[in-house]
């Protein structure tokens, strides 16, 4: 009987001190836990998340990116319309101004390649004749200024159009209203193919 008291004792002690021995263990671990650890206790509960706290987030924050706007200068095609292209008014301008300094400079050569192949003169007057006539009184005025103003395109193709003509030559001075229609020759030239004033 003595003995089966002993044999208890000694398995009652045992799980005391296996009890004991679980209790030491999880103080020397929380001892080790870092310090300013905000709960102890459930950082021993929860190791991973004490480790990686990123885990328990409820969510995954979405990677952010940043567009860059492409150079506009370097990648972006002038078209019709933009800012960038030249407009038939500022094309047809330049042509004119380009004619106007040609007959000014006494520019024959200049001045009658303006004109096309296919240019009818006014009053049924052949085109050999108006060459013969035009050589003759431009070269018979010892200074001529023309100059060109309030350009207006009447079809909106660029074909026909009205501008002022102020012409200066010797003792002469005239302003007049000139019409002309324009074409492009086979090699994309602009030219004048008819020309009448008013």
């Amino acid at each position: 009987m003595r003995a089966l008291f002993v044999r208890k004792s000694s398995t009652k002690t045992a799980w005391i001190i296996a009890a004991v021995g679980v209790l030491l263990a999880l103080a020397a671990y929380v001892a080790d836990l870092p310090i300013g650890s905000e709960n102890s206790l459930s950082a021993l509960l929860n190791p991973l998340e004490s480790t990686h706290p990123n885990l328990s987030q409820s969510h995954v924050e979405p990677k952010q990116t940043t567009v860059t706007a492409m150079d506009s200068a370097s990648n972006v095609v002038p078209s019709i319309g933009q800012s960038s292209a030249v407009s038939d008014e500022q094309k047809i301008q330049k042509f004119l101004d380009q004619w106007a300094a040609d007959w000014g400079s006494k520019n024959l050569d200049g001045y009658l390649s303006a004109y096309s192949e296919h240019f009818k003169p006014e009053a049924n007057k052949s085109r050999a004749d108006w060459l013969s006539e035009r050589r003759s009184r431009i070269m018979s005025k010892s200074k001529i200024k023309v100059r060109i103003s309030d350009l207006e395109i009447l079809n909106g193709k660029g074909t026909e159009i009205r501008f002022t003509q102020m012409y200066e030559a010797d003792q002469i001075k005239a302003v007049t209203v000139k019409y002309m229609t324009l074409a492009l020759n086979d090699v994309g030239q602009m030219q004048i193919v008819r020309e009448h004033s008013k």
